[in-house]
């Protein structure tokens, strides 16, 4: 089993919930996002295909990708994609639903950053954030 060498969360919204997913027949990401609970650990995958944005990192509320949430902010998405090239691995959980009280919801995340003393992509022991506002608590 892999040394997990540096941990660091990010705080993070999901973008693109208002909009709907042709190819999936469930219900809307609006109805997705609503029952959706604190700690409720999200999958993400890239969408390498996605004509706005190459770097597109698309979350969904089930291992099997049939619930889509939204994506990952363009920016943020960029820099998980080389960071994973320097040997980190990352996952994301919910952190709170908001809007319940409104038609619209939103959804916070935490992403969590690891990187194992497997890596051999360079000698860089901390994350880089590179997004701007985002806000980062480092740990370790």
């Amino acid at each position: 089993m892999a040394q997990v060498i540096n941990m660091a969360e990010m705080h993070s919204k999901i973008v693109g919930i208002s909009f709907t997913d042709d190819d999936y027949e469930l219900s809307s990401r609006q109805d997705n996002v609503r029952d959706l609970k604190k700690g409720h650990e999200l999958t993400l995958e890239f969408e390498d295909d996605n004509p706005f944005d190459p770097s597109a990192i698309k979350l969904f509320a089930d291992k099997d990708k049939k619930i889509p949430l939204g994506y990952l902010k363009k920016e943020l998405a960029r820099d998980l994609r080389l960071q994973m090239e320097k040997g980190w691995s990352y996952t994301a959980k919910v952190e709170a639903v908001t809007g319940q009280e409104k038609q619209s919801k939103g959804c916070n995340i935490i992403i969590s950053a690891s990187k194992s003393s497997n890596s051999n992509n360079g000698d860089e022991s901390r994350v880089n954030w590179d997004v701007g506002r985002e806000r980062l608590k480092n740990g370790g």
